[in-house]
Parts: C-alpha cells; structure tokens; sequence
C-alpha cells in the first residue's frame, strides 16, 4: 500500500519465538534497517516506510543470533505507481556531446 511518499510494507515472518526480533532491511538511496513494526498476529508485521526513489526491501526474522530468515527482495519504485507523471521520466536522454 502506498501513499506519495509512505509505502506500508506488510512482511509475514511465521512462527514467532521469545528472541525473535522483526526488521526490514530498506536498500535505496539510504541503506537502513526499521525496527519494532507494527504486528497484527503472531505472524504478519507491517512497516511505515519514507520513501523518495526508488527501493528494495528485505523481511528479516532474526530468531537469534545464530538464525537469521530473510524474505526475498522486493524492489519498489515510486514513479512506476504514480498515474500524473511529468513526461519527462519517459523521454529517452539525449546523446551527450563529447569535448575533444
């Protein structure tokens, strides 16, 4: 789900034990991790997430430090949702001319 500049990103992590800690690893212009999400069950845990460009998320399920599951990567890109979009992202750039 997704609101200009939030995307809720829900991750469904299982079973749920004692140590685990719940995190969402986000890869784009800032590489950070979120922590503490907001948990529905035992199982699916949703995220907040600022987004400006386009990113990639992980699911991470840190059981302890020993077990670490990891969801595949979801890539997300904020211009590839927007309807209004200036056609300046679709033109194709122009060849640069090159100083001899």
């Amino acid at each position: 789900m997704q609101d200009r500049e939030h995307v809720m990103v829900m991750c469904s992590f299982g079973r749920r034990f004692i140590e685990s800690s719940f995190q969402l690893s986000v890869e784009g212009e800032h590489n950070y991790t979120l922590k503490n999400p907001l948990c529905y069950s035992n199982e699916k845990c949703v995220f907040d997430v600022k987004v400006s460009s386009s990113v990639s998320f992980t699911c991470v399920h840190e059981i302890n430090s020993a077990v670490n599951r990891q969801s595949e990567t979801y890539t997300y890109s904020p211009s590839a949702q927007t309807s209004n979009m200036s056609t300046e992202y679709y033109k194709t750039p122009s060849k640069s001319s090159h100083l001899h």
